[in-house]
């Protein structure tokens, strides 16, 4: 039977239980993550802590490492969703707060990319997601100095306990970062 012959509660139960596949394995390696190095999980691990098939994780993803990136590309476009894009030609200090905070929350992440050594990795799909709909030279390259910039003042700020409020943080890099924009 051809998907567009599939009855729609049907196709919509499939996409609930893809969506519900994908979360459960991107969970799954999250926690993993916490108890194991990269190079120890296995698929087998991670389908088998997710209650999946190997062939539900393969309809998904290639490797691990692609889980990684779905949880890194998800992470930055709700950044996006919620704050809208820190290149807008008006970006306050809130915006900076804003991810702050986001940052805050999230720091378990951040901490298993830091554990991990992912840094590299993490700033090459960030990379990749700021600069896919740019077009000149210029733009792309002031958009990869931020990116590495926030990140690198990120990380540092997790790094070291975040003592320095998400109000603190955010005026500092509004301060310096702003004139890059």
């Amino acid at each position: 039977m051809t998907q567009r012959h599939i009855p729609t509660e049907l196709k919509k139960r499939n996409d609930e239980l893809n969506n519900l596949t994908v979360e459960s394995v991107s969970q799954a390696f999250m926690f993993l993550m916490k108890t194991k190095a990269y190079e120890k999980i296995t698929i087998t691990d991670i389908c088998k802590k997710a209650g999946v098939s190997r062939n539900a994780f393969y309809k998904n993803f290639k490797t691990k490492e692609n889980v990684f990136k779905r949880i890194v590309l998800e992470f930055n476009k709700e950044i996006f969703r919620k704050f809208g894009s820190p290149f807008r030609k008006r970006v306050g200090v809130e915006w900076y707060i804003n991810f702050f905070r986001i940052v805050k929350e999230y720091e378990s992440l951040f901490l298993l990319i830091i554990k991990a050594n992912f840094r590299s990795m993490f700033l090459d799909y960030v990379n990749s997601l700021l600069t896919l709909d740019q077009e000149s030279s210029t733009q792309k390259l002031t958009r990869l100095m931020w990116n590495g910039a926030i990140q690198n003042i990120t990380v540092e700020w997790i790094r070291n306990g975040m003592l320095e409020t998400a109000e603190e943080m955010a005026t500092l890099c509004y301060e310096k970062l702003s004139p890059m924009m």
